[in-house]
């Protein structure tokens, strides 16, 4: 696609009016995200300061070791090694010199960590700090998975046993539960907005696109267990003490723990790794909300020819995008719109599925086989929403319902922009030759 974003795949194949649409989706999802996460990675570092110091180390030696990569052409081994021992430096440090700081001032920090690091070449800060992150990631799935076999715990968390749950049906509301783990409308954004344009060959994608979500797969399963070897009881005074990031990372302790490694390094290595990766959203998430912001108001044909404006400046759309999300995250308003993100993500994935149908079809490709998922996201989605709206209707929260609504509208007048543009076009006969 020429390393195009889903809101320029949609103007080309669908329309102007289509991509407009999906931009405003898009954005408005990519906002709520940056808020959330916000008070997610607060709630941690205050939960767990170790892991606050750690991560801060790990971002001034990522940025260290970017500048360093980049004036120097160093061996793929001798930069791993490099990256192991900056992991183990700051989790070393982190363990000595918890940094503790109050939860609004965590939120201020992130504001202005997020501005100036959505604005960075991605050289700079995204690359280094992603690269030394795997080696944090790998270490805890590893770690993690040795140890449940060692230890061979107990599952004590209730299972559902009926199709009835506390959230609802349990279809529609497992598959706009678990997302990242299966499929997710953001991981689209990320892979468009991001991914492609640091690929080097197209044929890369399918390496990176399968092998990542084969480790989110893994990260999921091991999430779940996690959690699954507390007691329900358990469970909820973990997430009342530090929310869902503590309840896994003390699940991590306990795993690590059957390896010798005491409770207490398990629980900062754990929380370091969720912590340090939704940091990574954060400002991922705020370069893709100034993408869309500036490909809203900019065409592509003006910012080809260096006519952007005040909207297209990345640092104005930027600054907006932070602004509203801060706002949501300083007033806690996002706390009561987060129950309708997993139907508004799970929609994003239908129409990013949307998009490659109607791109392949232009091109004359056969796209059953996206097709056929995305029909089914369509689906699930629609339906949560129903539910959604049925539900804050009836407890007379109004502003979900108007929201469930606009969503449902906003995915049928896309769906139905595009549903005659989803058949793959005949290839034209060779001329005969006579």
């Amino acid at each position: 696609m020429g390393g195009r974003s889903i809101a320029q795949v949609i103007e080309k194949n669908v329309g102007y009016s289509g991509k407009q649409l999906f931009s405003i989706f898009a954005w408005l999802t990519l906002v709520l995200i940056i808020a959330a996460f916000m008070n997610v990675v607060a709630d941690a570092f205050v939960s767990t300061p170790e892991a606050a110091t750690a991560e801060v180390i790990l971002i001034v030696l990522a940025i260290a070791f970017g500048l360093f990569r980049h004036r120097t052409k160093l061996g793929m081994p001798l930069q791993m090694l490099i990256g192991i021992v900056i992991v183990v430096v700051a989790v070393a440090i982190g363990l000595n010199l918890p940094l503790a700081i109050p939860f609004n001032t965590w939120l201020w920090i992130f504001v202005i960590y997020t501005f100036i690091a959505s604005v960075t070449p991605v050289w700079i800060l995204l690359q280094p700090r992603d690269f030394l992150l795997s080696f944090l990631l790998y270490a805890m799935l590893i770690g993690t998975f040795i140890g449940i076999l060692v230890g061979n715990p107990g599952l004590e968390l209730t299972g559902f046993t009926s199709f009835q749950t506390e959230l609802g049906y349990l279809f529609p509301i497992l598959f706009v539960t678990v997302a990242c783990g299966a499929i997710s409308g953001f991981h689209s954004l990320v892979s468009s907005g991001t991914t492609s344009k640091q690929l080097d060959k197209e044929s890369d994608s399918k390496t990176i696109g399968y092998g990542g979500m084969l480790l989110e797969c893994t990260l999921a399963t091991v999430a779940l267990l996690a959690a699954a070897v507390f007691t329900s009881g358990e469970a909820s005074a973990l997430i009342a003490e530090g929310g869902p990031v503590l309840l896994f990372a003390n699940g991590v302790g306990v795993f690590l723990g059957f390896l010798g490694i005491p409770a207490e390094v398990g629980v900062v290595f754990g929380t370091l790794t969720v912590a340090a990766f939704a940091m990574t959203t954060l400002d991922t998430a705020t370069r893709l909300g100034r993408y869309i912001f500036q490909e809203y108001f900019v065409p592509e044909k003006a910012e080809k020819e260096g006519q952007e404006g005040l909207l297209g400046s990345r640092y104005f759309a930027t600054l907006v995008t932070l602004l509203f999300a801060a706002s949501l995250a300083f007033t806690g308003a996002w706390d009561a719109i987060w129950p309708i993100f997993g139907s508004a993500n799970q929609l994003l994935a239908a129409l990013a599925l949307l998009s490659l149908a109607v791109w392949l079809a232009s091109r004359g490709i056969k796209n059953l086989h996206v097709v056929i998922p995305m029909i089914f996201m369509f689906a699930v989605t629609l339906v949560a929403l129903i539910f959604v709206f049925r539900d804050n209707l009836v407890a007379a929260n109004y502003i979900l319902a108007i929201i469930a609504v606009v969503l449902f509208v906003m995915a049928v007048v896309l769906a139905r922009m595009a549903f005659g543009l989803l058949k793959p076009r005949e290839e034209e006969a060779p001329e005969s030759s006579g």
